[in-house]
Formats: structure tokens, C-alpha cells, sequence
């Protein structure tokens, strides 16, 4: 039992330190910053999939509070359809790794926000995938 307990320590200790990225792995998409927290959005290489007129990837959220000094990491699946992304609006769709449903994000194509942006990026991925015959 101490054991258990000594490992969940220290896994519960490194969600507190400071979180490297690795750039083999992820690819920075966008993030946003005010005076008290950054947040860093970055796409899995290889995750993302153009289907059933839909493209999908998995994005890292890095939330990184500057006056605890403390950061958070999320995992998310991310998805928008090819018709909305050909109108240039739409939803973002969030789901957990499970697959499970979370969340809706506007997109508008240039919008500037991380929604936006993420919606943009993801956009462009699919058309590629599609031109690559990867989909």
C-alpha cells in the first residue's frame, strides 16, 4: 500500500512541474495570454484523420498559471465537417479520449480567437489528408 501511495505521489508531483513538450511529438496550433494564465494548444503529428467528410486530431492544452507557477495538461479530440469548413463558420466539436462528447467552440475562418484557429488549422490539415489520398 505505501507504495501505491509513494507512486500516486509522485505522479500528482509531476503534474506540478514544469511540463515539456516534445516537438517530435507535438506541434504548437495556437494559445491565448493574460496577466494570469497562458494557454498553449498543440496537435498530436499523426493523429489527424480526414472520414466520413470529417477531419479529427488530438490536442494537448497546456495551462500554465503565472502566479502559482503551476500548469495543467488536457487531452482532447477535436473534429469539424467539411461543410463547415467549406462555408468558413461552424462548430468545433470537443470530445474526450473516450470518444465521448464535451463541448461545442464557434469557428469563423480568420476569427483570431483559439477557436478559430484551431478550427483554421484543422481545416487545412483535412484538405491536405484529402489531397494526399489519406482519407
Amino acid at each position: 500500500m505505501i507504495k501505491v501511495a509513494a507512486f500516486l505521489g509522485l505522479i500528482l508531483a509531476g503534474n506540478a512541474l514544469a511540463v515539456e513538450v516534445d516537438q517530435k511529438i507535438w506541434v504548437r496550433m495556437t494559445g491565448s495570454e493574460n496577466n494570469n494564465v497562458k494557454i498553449d494548444f498543440y496537435g498530436k503529428i499523426d493523429s489527424f484523420v480526414h472520414a466520413k467528410k470529417f477531419t479529427s486530431g488530438l490536442i494537448q492544452q497546456i495551462e500554465s498559471d503565472k502566479s502559482s507557477n503551476s500548469e495543467n495538461v488536457s487531452y482532447y479530440k477535436i473534429k469539424i465537417s467539411d461543410a463547415e469548413c467549406a462555408q468558413g463558420y461552424g462548430k468545433l466539436s470537443y470530445y474526450d479520449l473516450s470518444d465521448k462528447f464535451m463541448f461545442n467552440a464557434d469557428f469563423i475562418k480568420g476569427g483570431g480567437s483559439v477557436g478559430a484557429n484551431l478550427g483554421d488549422i484543422v481545416c487545412m490539415v483535412g484538405v491536405g489528408l484529402t489531397k494526399a489520398g489519406r482519407s
